[in-house]
């Protein structure tokens, strides 16, 4: 009579016991395919460009969220330096560098080619503002910056990302005796980023 209780107090331990588990070491929530709603990105990328003239650095940080499936909303924080030769006046060059700060808000949409390839396209906008030297200083402008590229999903908790992206600047950058006038920049670079998933 004693070991029918003792019986029926073991039975849900045995049970548990036998249910079928997940292997050792399986991490479902790393496996969550990538541009799935809810997903965060964290990194950033960096961006070179040579021509004649006229060269750029820039480093940008990023934060990303997937708002959708497919669908992320991304903060750009983008530092670029760039360094150009102006014609100062007729048959006189000079070197001119100067530092760009962009703070871009940025949707793209992420279309899977595979499990482990997506392509994407992204439209940044925001503010830009940069500073000369020799010159003076540039007010905020603004900034548009579309995006196109690759993400290449690395053990399902990291991403590469090779991409073209072109730049269309507004500043006050010029002097006149009726105040400051517009002028605009435009580029177009190739990008590298790196960036962890969770």
């Amino acid at each position: 009579m004693r070991t029918f209780p003792k019986a029926l107090a073991a039975a849900p331990l045995a049970a548990l016991m036998v249910l079928p588990r997940p292997a050792r070491g399986q991490d479902d929530h790393a496996a969550r395919p990538y541009a799935q709603a809810g997903l965060i990105e964290l990194g950033g990328f960096a961006h070179f460009m040579a021509a004649k003239d006229y060269s750029a650095l820039g480093l940008f940080p990023t934060f990303g969220w997937f708002a959708w499936d497919n669908v992320e909303l991304s903060a750009i924080v983008g530092l670029t330096r760039v360094g150009e030769v102006v014609e100062v006046r007729e048959g006189v060059s000079a070197g001119v560098s100067r530092t760009q700060l962009l703070l871009l808000g940025e949707p793209s949409f992420h279309l899977p080619f595979s499990e482990t390839v997506y392509g994407f396209v992204g439209l940044g906008l925001g503010l830009a503002h940069q500073a000369r030297s020799p010159g003076p200083g540039a007010g905020p402008g603004f900034a548009l910056a579309p995006r196109l590229g690759l993400n290449l999903v690395i053990a399902h908790s990291a991403v590469f990302t090779p991409a073209l992206q072109a730049s269309y600047q507004t500043n006050e950058a010029l002097g006149t005796p009726n105040g400051g006038a517009l002028a605009a920049h435009s580029s177009f670079a190739f990008q590298a980023g790196y960036t962890i998933i969770w």
